[in-house]
């Protein structure tokens, strides 16, 4: 650990404030430009019936945590508490930027603790410099400008890591109980946040025993004796790694209770499974067999189901049904900033002994599972990677190159910066250059890696810009904003209709326009014959413009 004065400390919190503060106001200055993304109405309703019921089961039945939704409602409940009247959860537009708002909460605590990783490790130049990395970064201000789970279970698991790491040899609480409690809430927030913590907990004991040379064979010490010495040891960290996690296990079924009435998320689950998937029928016999199992156990049960089942993915304008095991490796490549990946490959070739520390042989360990997961989402869910790499980095840039490597460092935090302010307030949608920039991203990844659903605010400016067109606009996307079925916009299902061929899209259009969304055809280009005869139609017609995340059709007039 780095020894830091403390009038650096004191400088360190005045970072910590701008920064916070700067980047708090570009996810807040989003609010009303990006759309409703798919998941977000979801978590905005059931957050705020789960506090009127007592009861997160609306949430475990669809495998989510409830710690980031019940955060992002709690003005909300409050509202309702003083006020005497239900929240408007069914107004997104009033409801979702005050959720958005609480999640500033997660990201207020991920930010200080990437700065308190980087200073433990390097200093506080590279906890300023990690700091504003994360701050400026548009992949981690995109998903800090939504009521979503992704930065919330990043900044726990970086919290559980930091207080894991300074409470080593000290009193039961610092070692303990503290991280008992912050793997509980990592737990809380995502699933895999339970991963990503035992991973974490397993490579800092096996660091802390090295450095610290308890393994060591005394001087003078028989083999017997060296043998009982390292078993007593090793004895003494797996009590405590077990208790660690026992404290996170019973935080985490206690937060998510127990449901017995007919609500139980089990059976929801067992309901919601395809009649042809073969784990049905052993969700319907546990459900019978166990009407009293603890929700975050049906929590975990589903998030099995989905990664046992997988999922296609879209990268570099291919779609795989299968996936592939470099895809979130492929996605840290293309949305990482370039300054950042060419200061992380100058470091590894000028200073490679620098480069390596335990924040970077973390970030590595915890990306290692993502290679062999069949759930594969988006960057999203690599944010503590990513939070981990940077601190890393900055930790590397200061012990390499000392005054020159902050003063590098920080000239790549204010391009970053500006790359964010240049994307605004598209930064879901960013790529780095390397990858073909925002214009071409459409055509190397999908779904929340630019396509979520959002783009209904930037669709309806277009209209409103362009003169009301036509009598409105029909809309083929994918995503949950209730703007779509609100005029001058008309929601359409052209994969779910008997169409045979591809020009029958006029009828479904009918005297609207119609627009589609990158993802439509982007994810299961074929997942229907319908849906194969309409795209294959659509690409032999031009579009007469275009959004960032919806392509616009005139079809009245088409042949």
């Amino acid at each position: 650990m780095a020894e830091v004065n403390r009038t650096a400390r004191r400088w360190d919190w005045v970072w910590l404030l701008v920064a916070g503060l700067a980047s708090s106001a570009y996810c807040i200055s989003t609010a009303h430009r990006v759309g409703v993304t798919f998941d977000e109405p979801a978590y905005v309703q059931f957050g705020c019936q789960g506090w009127r019921d007592d009861s997160n089961w609306r949430l475990v039945t669809f495998g989510v945590m409830p710690l980031p939704p019940d955060v992002q409602t709690l003005p909300l409940n409050i509202w309702e508490y003083w006020t005497n009247s239900p929240p408007p959860e069914d107004d997104l537009s009033k409801s979702l930027p005050v959720a958005r708002a609480a999640n500033l909460v997660f990201w207020w605590v991920l930010l200080t603790h990437v700065m308190l990783l980087g200073r433990a490790f390097g200093g506080s130049w590279a906890g300023r410099i990690a700091l504003l990395l994360v701050a400026a970064d548009p992949t981690f201000l995109a998903n800090a400008s939504l009521a979503t789970t992704d930065t919330a279970v990043a900044a726990m698991v970086l919290a559980f890591i930091h207080h894991t790491a300074a409470g080593r040899r000290r009193g039961l609480t610092r070692r303990v109980l503290i991280p008992g409690f912050l793997l509980g809430l990592t737990g809380l927030a995502k699933v895999s946040g339970l991963l990503y913590g035992a991973i974490a907990l397993a490579l800092l004991e096996s660091w802390d025993l090295i450095a610290s040379g308890r393994l060591a064979r005394p001087p003078g010490a028989t083999l017997g004796g060296w043998a009982r010495h390292v078993s007593f040891v090793l004895l003494g960290v797996g009590v405590e790694a077990v208790t660690i996690g026992t404290i996170a296990v019973g935080l985490i079924g206690v937060y998510c209770g127990v449901d017995r009435n007919e609500d139980r998320p089990l059976v929801k689950i067992a309901e919601w499974l395809p009649p042809d998937d073969e784990m049905k029928e052993s969700a319907i016999a546990l459900a019978a067999k166990y009407p009293t199992v603890p929700n975050a156990a049906a929590i975990v049960y589903f998030q099995y189901w989905q990664n046992h089942r997988g999922r296609g993915i879209f990268l570099w304008g291919q779609w795989r049904e299968e996936g592939c095991w470099y895809f979130f490796p492929a996605l840290l490549l293309m949305k990482t900033p370039l300054p950042v990946l060419l200061l992380a490959v100058a470091v590894l070739l000028t200073r490679p002994t620098r480069a390596i520390n335990l924040l970077t042989i973390l970030a590595l360990a915890l990306l290692l599972p993502t290679l062999g997961s069949n759930l594969m989402n988006g960057v999203r869910l690599l944010l503590p990677i990513m939070a981990l790499g940077y601190a890393g980095l900055a930790v590397a840039l200061v012990r390499a190159w000392g005054r020159c490597g902050r003063n590098i460092g920080l000239g790549a935090c204010a391009i970053v910066a500006g790359t964010s302010l240049w994307v605004w307030p598209h930064a879901l949608c960013y790529l780095n250059q390397a990858s073909g920039g925002r214009a071409d991203a459409h055509t190397q990844v999908a779904d929340s890696n630019y396509d979520w659903g959002q783009g209904i605010p930037d669709l309806l400016r277009w209209y409103e810009e362009n003169g009301r067109p036509a009598q409105g606009i029909a809309v083929w996307y994918f995503g949950g904003d209730p703007l779509v079925s609100e005029p001058p916009l008309y929601l359409v299902r052209p994969d779910q209709l008997p169409i045979i061929h591809g020009q029958e899209l006029k009828d479904v259009a009918g005297p609207y326009l119609l627009a589609v969304g990158t993802s439509v055809f982007a994810v299961h280009p074929e997942g229907s014959p319908a849906k194969t005869a309409a795209l294959r139609w659509l690409k032999n017609h031009q579009p007469i413009a275009r959004t960032p995340t919806f392509f616009i059709y005139d079809l009245r007039d088409q042949p």
